[in-house]
């Protein structure tokens, strides 16, 4: 058989390209159509594939371009009368029943101006922006600008050769959920794609902790920018001052700079819109991400450096040298001693506590310096911590919330670090946390059993703290503003609780989680249940750790694993379940309230975020207080402030407000009542003889009438209906347990008996705070009495100042135990 010809194998290539042109305009029109109006420019092609870029173009809603096209088809059949072939009179027909899809010249430069105006005085703009301008509005002619029907934007050269924007951003903002973006910048490679500008935007929105996302737009010249910007109106997007602009051939250049400059924050985010304009113009692709692997790595080597570099620092420095450094500070023969305090801005608490607690160590006498954020659209990198310890030098470092665990390799081992546990967070409960408080660390706060039974932490280097407020903000000196009403609540805690279900299963679900959905579904309505229960109920606690164990045991099925269960449990308990007992407890008592206040004609004002699109609660909204004289003139104006928390009355808000000379009323439940009785079975464990007391097994128990602290447990216990037990439990084990100030870890009697010898600050029901309202309301003497009565109780040990004092004394003991087992050879004492 011959070889075909050369011509013949040409003919053969032209009408396989064809074929695939046709197939590809069919079902990719985006794709296809640039391709077959550069092929049809060059070779004119088969009618068919000219009315099939007819039919593409007319899906993309082109109707402009597709009627030339069409114009096109009449000159190939060599008509006169489009009525003459019926299938340009059909495709002629879909044609006129587009709508204009033309932008004119005039439209395209008042779109650009107007998004201009909305970037008035923002920097990073190119100089001369008016020069530039008026250069780019004189080159429009040479361009004709179309909207397709998914609402894009597409940009074609007057002579029809070539497209400077072809891009169906409407679709690639339709995929953009923004699913795993933390609040870090974003850097936007290109400025062509208005929609998914709009969109990243709208998915990165402030957070409930006050986060924003920085997003910066790039371009690589003026005239791209202008074209950008003369596509779509972005005033809305523009006018957020988290969004910026960097324009010229240099940027990847600046970017490298700031991302060197700026090491404490997070870099962010590099998102490349695809088929950048004029790509002859720009940067080469990719550049800017290569500059952000680099930046990435030159991080990782600093922090290696680092690390390195501190340790040297702080080599040598034992218990013996911290003690001995610590000593000489306190007794003024020395440098005052350097507290360094890291907290973030993006907490309704803790940052509030880091400030208090700073004052408080300086009132003492040291120098401290709080670790924070600079603005709401930054976020601190790995190298902030290092960076800040290398520079301050502390001779301690104080966390909320956070372990050496939790910091990494950020901390030198022989630099003293507390960890201030305020809220039970679920990465506490893990033994690599516990494990990690060192020989000169310091755990203090809420000391719950289950963080030195399950996850190591050590007893001897703790310290029993509950939650503290500060007497330097808060106080009895009359407000100057008022802000006046008979009842009054402060939290941010406005999502119902059945959205709140919802949204962790959402959430859960968006981490390809199979476990926690089931569990939160089937945990929830009896956590509702348990957590309405009155005083002489169940025990709450009790009762949703066994829900937990439950509900986990099943869900895991097939896949239970002992050594991991606990775990599990542990985690979901404190993580999902308690919170969403938490929040019911407390929206079921704001229910209570408006109810009466309405009922009564009393005042209700109920401060913090996202009460104002609350379905029932709305008119009682009064917006967020600052954590400071607005929210003490809120306690001292208002005759009571309301607390409920599944966790009991020891809350920041209920300190606060005796502070400033305000009434809290707390919820009580049968866990308020059985903290009660423990505290005080604990303080007897410690007086009492347990050798004397009736042995069983191997708990001991002695009659309440023996120990004149167990019998207040009596008139107590009554008044909430509960009967007290003849006898209570002792705990001879707890003398062993010395914590980090030298002894046991039991909370005063005063944690105990701060609401009176029988509670009668508390309420269970609607009716039990109903009468109680109306006694603080009504009876002005009792409610003063008892405001400061409570307050002097706050005053003399729940503050800032007390614990700041607490703190610097149990250090030092920490040290002379750590110089003591390093002497005597003696491992790591723990549970």
């Amino acid at each position: 058989m011959a070889a075909p010809s050369a011509g013949t194998a040409h003919t053969t290539h032209d009408q396989n390209a064809e074929q695939q042109l046709r197939t590809a305009l069919v079902s990719h029109p985006w794709q296809a159509v640039p391709l077959a109006m550069s092929r049809l420019a060059q070779h004119p092609g088969t009618v068919e594939l000219r009315l099939l870029l007819v039919s593409a173009l007319a899906r993309l809603g082109l109707r402009t371009l597709a009627n030339e096209q069409l114009a096109q088809v009449q000159v190939a059949v060599g008509t006169t009368s489009l009525d003459s072939d019926p299938r340009i009179t059909s495709a002629r027909d879909v044609l006129n029943a587009l709508p204009d899809d033309c932008i004119t010249l005039d439209q395209r430069a008042s779109t650009c101006r107007a998004n201009l105006d909305a970037l008035a005085g923002r920097s990073g703009l190119p100089p001369d922006l008016e020069t530039h301008f008026a250069s780019w509005q004189s080159t429009l002619a040479a361009s004709r600008a179309f909207r397709t029907a998914s609402g894009s934007i597409v940009v074609l050269t007057s002579d029809g050769a070539t497209w400077s924007h072809w891009l169906d951003d409407a679709a690639l903002a339709r995929g953009f959920t923004g699913a795993g973006l933390a609040s870090e910048p974003l850097w936007l490679d290109g400025i062509h794609a208005p929609t998914l500008i709009r969109c990243v935007a709208a998915v990165t929105p402030t957070t409930p902790t006050g986060a924003r996302t920085r997003i910066t737009l790039l371009a690589a010249s003026a005239t791209e920018f202008l074209d950008g910007l003369s596509l779509a109106d972005l005033r809305e997007t523009l006018a957020d001052d988290r969004v910026s602009c960097m324009v010229g051939r240099d940027v990847p250049a600046r970017l490298a700079a700031i991302w060197a400059q700026s090491q404490d924050e997070v870099p962010g985010l590099v998102l490349g819109i695809p088929l950048p304009p004029r790509p002859q113009d720009r940067w080469p692709r990719g550049s800017i991400a290569a500059e952000l692997e680099r930046a990435t790595t030159s991080r990782q080597q600093l922090a290696i450096a680092l690390q390195r570099t501190l340790a040297q620092r702080y080599a040598g420095r034992d218990g013996a040298w911290w003690a001995s450094r610590y000593r000489a500070a306190r007794a003024g023969e020395a440098p005052p001693l350097r507290v360094l305090i890291p907290t973030t801005r993006y907490s309704t608490f803790i940052k509030h506590a880091a400030d208090d607690l700073a004052h408080a160590l300086r009132a003492a006498g040291c120098e401290a310096l709080v670790h924070i954020e600079a603005t709401d659209t930054t976020q601190h990198s790995s190298l902030a911590l290092p960076r800040a310890i290398a520079a301050y030098e502390p001779d301690a470092l104080v966390m909320i919330n956070v372990t050496r665990a939790r910091a990494g390799c950020a901390i030198p081992e022989s630099l003293p670090v507390v960890t201030w546990c305020q809220d039970t967070m679920p990465h506490l409960f893990d033994e690599k946390s516990g494990r990690s408080i060192g020989a000169l660390d310091l755990f203090c706060g809420h000391l719950l059993p289950q963080l030195f039974d399950q996850f190591g932490y050590p007893r001897s280097r703790a310290l029993e703290s509950p939650v503290v407020a500060s007497a330097r903000k808060f106080h009895t000196t009359p407000v100057a503003a008022r802000d006046s009403c008979h009842i009054a609540y402060v939290s941010h805690q406005s999502e119902p609780p059945r959205a709140m279900r919802d949204r962790l299963i959402t959430e859960a679900r968006a981490t390809g989680d199979t476990l926690l959905p089931e569990i939160i579904t089937n945990v929830y309505e009896e956590a509702v249940r348990l957590a309405e229960s009155p005083a002489k109920g169940p025990r709450v606690d009790h009762e949703l750790q066994y829900l937990t164990e439950r509900v986990v045991r099943a869900a895991m099925g097939a896949s239970y694993e002992p050594s991991v269960y606990p775990r599990v449990v542990t985690s979901t308990q404190f993580a999902i379940v308690r919170p969403l007992a938490e929040r019911v407890i407390r929206h079921q008592m704001l229910d209570w309230t408006r109810e009466i206040a309405h009922r009564r004609g009393w005042s209700l004002h109920i401060y913090g975020k996202g009460w104002q699109h609350h379905p029932t609660l709305a008119q009682h909204a009064r917006g967020e207080l600052t954590h400071d004289e607005a929210l003490r003139a809120s306690y001292q104006s208002a005759r009571v402030h309301l607390h409920a928390s599944i966790n009991g009355f020891l809350h920041q808000r209920v300190m606060e407000c005796a502070l400033s000379g305000g009434l809290p009323l707390v919820r009580v439940n049968r866990d308020v009542l059985a903290a009660i009785s423990l505290q005080v079975s604990k303080r007897v464990s410690l007086r009492q003889d347990p050798e004397a007391q009736a042995v069983s097994d191997r708990s001991c128990w002695m009659y309440v009438e023996r120990d004149e602290e167990a019998m207040r447990l009596v008139p107590l216990m009554a008044a909430w209906g509960v009967t007290q037990h003849e006898s209570i439990q002792l705990f001879p084990n707890l003398r062993d347990h010395v914590g980090a100030d030298g002894h046991s870890l039991v909370p005063s009697e005063s944690t105990a008996w701060m609401l009176g010898p029988t509670c009668d600050l508390g309420f269970d029901s609607q009716a039990t705070l109903e009468r109680l309202l109306d006694r603080a309301i009504t009876n002005t003497s009792w409610r003063d009495a008892r405001a400061a009565a409570l307050r002097e109780i706050v005053a003399r040990e729940f503050t800032h100042e007390a614990l700041a004092h607490r703190l610097l004394a149990s250090l030092e003991r920490v040290f002379n135990l750590a110089t003591n087992a390093a002497r005597a050879h003696v491992p790591d004492p723990r549970p």
